[in-house]
């Protein structure tokens, strides 16, 4: 049915492919519910449609759409109902994981994430934060209802409950506080590299799956990032590469680079760290399950506990930053090595030894 549907979308959508022929292909993703679109009469151009999953989708990410794409930021916009949106479609996809963690890249990412930050916030149609303690409540749910052994969501709401109260309002100073444009749910999937057919060997980073858009403050967006790094590639990013990555946005965003300041950021995103870690794991928990051929629903027992073992992070990073908010040596330790990190040289400092000279954690 979806397939149907992309097929409309490109015919009713793209200029002048009225009565013509198209071929869509499924995409990946959470949803599936984005497909290439091509047409066999007229080969060499390509789309994507994307379906919306529910009645009030459209009216955060058609405008959000419109939005970045005006200023570069995400592929052109074709066309847009309330049942889905087609824009051009990048052929060289998301960005490369495997160099992600190199210094050149760190730069790049600093800098592209400024370049949405900028964004005016007036320009955003709809607000909806995602990072709250109090949406995450809500985004817990799937975990109560579906009451699966490996990871009860007594766990879930005892940490959720204890990050509302040691952490309230974060306290990561004026980079957790001061709103800016943000995307939302800002990770390599999502982020695109499109050659630029004028430059050869040349691209450009833009964003999709903006129905996360919204006002939050910078730190949502960065520490998202992070944290999903440390997910793909095992490995938290290195100190020298975060200096680089907030060297290259401060000076984006046009604010003092010095010492002082790029410590101030990367303290600000330790603070939103485990909000957002949380967010990842409690969206992932929702990928285990699957439907049966006879309607029923079935999980994957192994990748639920592999979860649950990740969830053991968020305490960790929590007690980190409660115990350094106050403690300038702790503080710098911190924004260091990373929260997690931070506090398990404490608590287990000859793991630690072992980690960082056999394993060369930072």
């Amino acid at each position: 049915m979806t397939e149907e549907l992309a097929r409309g979308a490109g015919n009713r959508l793209v200029p002048g492919w009225a009565e013509v022929d198209v071929e869509a292909h499924k995409l990946g993703g959470l949803t599936g519910r984005a497909f290439k679109v091509t047409s066999k009469g007229r080969p060499g151009e390509a789309y994507c449609a994307r379906i919306f999953e529910d009645p009030l989708q459209h009216q955060i990410i058609i405008p959000a759409s419109h939005t970045l794409a005006a200023q570069g930021l995400t592929p052109a916009v074709v066309g847009a109902d309330s049942e889905a949106i087609v824009t051009k479609f990048v052929s060289s996809g998301a960005l490369n994981p495997s160099t992600a963690l190199e210094i050149q890249s760190a730069s790049r990412l600093g800098s592209f994430t400024a370049s949405l930050h900028r964004i005016p916030i007036e320009a955003n149609a709809v607000e909806r934060p995602k990072a709250l303690p109090a949406d995450l409540f809500i985004l817990a749910q799937p975990l109560q209802e579906s009451a699966v052994p490996e990871f009860p969501y007594e766990v879930v709401k005892v940490e959720l409950e204890l990050l509302e109260q040691q952490l309230p309002n974060r306290i990561g100073g004026s980079f957790s506080t001061s709103l800016v444009w943000t995307h939302g749910d800002f990770h390599l999937l999502n982020i695109l590299e499109n050659h630029l057919a004028a430059a050869r060997n040349k691209t450009k980073l833009q964003v999709i799956d903006v129905q996360y858009c919204g006002a939050r403050p910078a730190t949502t967006d960065i520490a998202y990032l992070f944290v999903s790094l440390s997910m793909i590639k095992h490995k938290y990013p290195t100190l020298e590469w975060r200096q680089t990555f907030a060297q290259a946005y401060l000076e984006a965003m046009k604010l003092p680079q010095d010492e002082t300041s790029v410590e101030d950021l990367l303290w600000s995103v330790e603070c939103e760290a485990p909000y957002q870690f949380a967010w990842m794991i409690i969206a992932m928990y929702e990928l285990c399950f699957h439907k049966e051929g006879d309607g029923s629903k079935s999980y994957d027992a192994e990748y639920v506990k592999n979860l649950r073992k990740a969830w053991e992070v968020i305490p960790l990073m929590r007690t980190a930053i409660v115990d350094g908010k106050d403690d300038e040596g702790r503080k710098h330790e911190i924004v260091q090595h990373g929260a997690c990190v931070a506090e398990l040289r404490h608590r287990h400092p000859v793991i630690m030894f072992f980690y960082q000279n056999l394993c060369h954690i930072q």
